[in-house]
């Protein structure tokens, strides 16, 4: 616990027991009685992150990002802002969005598409709350102007489709933070993802090629699969896989 003593000259202090057992004291000057409490309080808090071995939350980085340096000074000597260093990077946070997550094996592989752009353009050892909208802005401008490598033929542009679908991946996961407490807004909370169809990949099969590939197949597996995915309309692999025999 921390508390707040009046001195005689007018200023005020708070006194509080650190965690090897000294008591420490930070004088405030004169301050108003209403900032003083403000100030013990997120000493409380500091104390419990510390005596916990938590993580600050966003709001918590805030308050000590806009200390004088000569106060984080102090609190650093006191021993107050040791968990303050342990500022979650960009990589820490993916491992967290992608392990809170139970999805299907596409589904994770598009999010790792997405989460390695932002590791590779943004860096891994990022702090999250560093990272500004401009950030993202520029994230989401490289990957649309050259976010793909193909061998022997350089950066290729991704299509809007695909631009749109780790937009929205991106901005899940920094949402997520942002319910985390561990950010104050998300850098990617402005951005809007756009349609993630994409008509240009769209292509019509047509019962003669069918035919041709129906005459291909080494076996009625094959066939049979071909033959679902083009005149029952089931997607493949995803809602085919997932056919049994009482759905026919």
């Amino acid at each position: 616990m921390a508390s707040v003593c009046n001195d005689k000259n007018g200023t005020r202090r708070v006194t509080f027991v650190s965690g090897d057992g000294k008591h420490r004291s930070l004088r405030l000057g004169k301050v108003s009685k209403k900032q003083a409490e403000t100030f013990r309080l997120r000493v409380e808090q500091l104390l419990q992150d510390k005596a916990l071995g938590t993580s600050h939350d966003a709001s918590m980085i805030e308050w000590i990002k806009g200390l004088p340096h000569g106060t984080q000074a102090r609190l650093r000597a006191a021993g107050l802002l040791a968990a303050a260093s342990s500022r979650i990077t960009l990589s820490e946070l993916i491992k967290r969005f992608t392990e809170a997550r139970t999805v299907k094996p596409g589904t994770m592989a598009a999010y790792k598409q997405c989460t390695d752009s932002l590791l590779l353009h943004l860096g891994a050892d990022t702090p999250i709350d560093t990272i500004t909208p401009a950030d993202a802005d520029a994230w989401r401008a490289r990957i649309s102007s050259g976010g793909r490598v193909r061998e022997k033929e350089g950066p290729r542009s991704l299509s809007r489709a695909t631009v749109a679908k780790r937009t929205n991946i991106a901005k899940a996961i920094f949402s997520k933070a942002k319910v985390w407490k561990l950010v104050t807004a998300s850098p990617f909370e402005h951005m809007k993802a756009g349609s993630q169809s994409n008509p240009e990949r769209a292509h019509y099969i047509s019962k003669e090629d069918t035919q041709k590939l129906l005459d291909a197949c080494p076996n009625i597996q094959w066939r049979a699969l071909i033959g679902i995915a083009r005149y029952a309309g089931l997607r493949c692999p995803s809602e085919i896989r997932e056919l049994k025999w009482s759905d026919l």
